[in-house]
C-alpha cells in the first residue's frame, strides 16, 4: 500500500468525486481526460494573438461552469496552475498580468470576477505584476454566449477603456473562455491605445 495514502487525507476530485491524494483538483483518471482536451495552439486574432489551453467541452466545460456559476472559487487557483505550466515556455517578458474585466454590476451579481482570481493566482506563481485597475468594462452588455460574431461586435462596441500611468509595455491578458475573439480584441484596442507594445492573451478554454 502507498504509505502516502496512509498519512495524507484524501480530497475529492472536482469532477467525478473520487478520492485523490495529490495537490491537483482532479484524480488521475480525470487528469487523463483533461489532457485529451488540450489544444495549445497560437491563435492569430485580428488585434491580439494568444493561446487557448483546452477545448471547451467535457470535463473542462463542467469545471468552468462550477467555477463561474456554482461558487467553486478554489478552481481559480487550479486554472492558474495550468496556465503557469504553459506560460513558462512563452518567450515574452511580461510587465503585467491583466484580467478581462467584468462590469461592476455583473461582478456584484456573481460576487466575483472569475478572470481576476485566475490572474491574481497566476501573478503569485510567476512574480509578474497583477493589475486589475488598468482595463475597465464601461458598459454592462447582455450575455454574449448566444450571439454570433457580428452581434458580439455590435454589443461590445466602446465597452472597454484603459488608463495606466505606469510604463507597462507587454501585457498578458487573462480570460476563461475564448469564443470569437471579439472581447479580447476590444480589450486589446483599449490597451494599445494607451501605449502597450505587445499583448498576448491566454484563455483556459475555447471552441475557436
Amino acid at each position: 500500500m502507498d504509505i502516502f495514502k496512509l498519512i495524507s487525507p484524501a480530497v475529492r476530485c472536482s469532477y467525478c468525486g473520487k478520492g485523490t491524494y495529490d495537490d491537483s483538483c482532479l484524480c488521475e483518471s480525470c487528469q487523463e481526460d483533461l489532457e485529451k482536451l488540450k489544444r495549445i495552439a497560437l491563435i492569430e486574432g485580428t488585434i491580439v494573438r494568444g493561446h487557448i489551453l483546452y477545448e471547451y467541452n467535457g470535463i473542462v466545460k463542467d469545471l468552468i461552469i462550477k467555477y463561474k456559476y456554482n461558487q467553486h472559487r478554489y478552481l481559480g487557483k487550479y486554472f492558474a496552475m495550468l496556465m503557469y505550466d504553459f506560460i513558462k515556455d512563452i518567450p515574452v517578458d511580461f510587465d503585467v498580468i491583466i484580467p478581462v474585466p467584468s462590469h461592476w454590476k455583473r461582478k456584484f451579481e456573481r460576487g466575483f470576477n472569475q478572470t481576476e482570481i485566475i490572474a491574481k493566482e497566476l501573478s503569485n506563481l510567476t512574480g509578474i505584476t497583477y493589475n486589475n485597475k488598468i482595463l475597465k468594462r464601461t458598459d454592462n452588455s447582455k450575455a454574449l454566449k448566444n450571439l454570433n460574431r457580428e452581434e458580439r461586435e455590435k454589443e461590445l462596441e466602446n465597452s472597454f477603456m484603459a488608463i495606466c500611468k505606469k510604463p507597462y509595455k507587454t501585457a498578458l491578458l487573462i480570460d476563461d473562455i475564448y469564443t470569437t475573439g471579439t472581447t479580447i480584441n476590444h480589450c486589446g484596442i483599449a490597451l494599445y491605445e494607451i501605449g502597450f507594445d505587445q499583448i498576448v492573451f491566454l484563455s483556459i478554454s475555447g471552441n475557436y
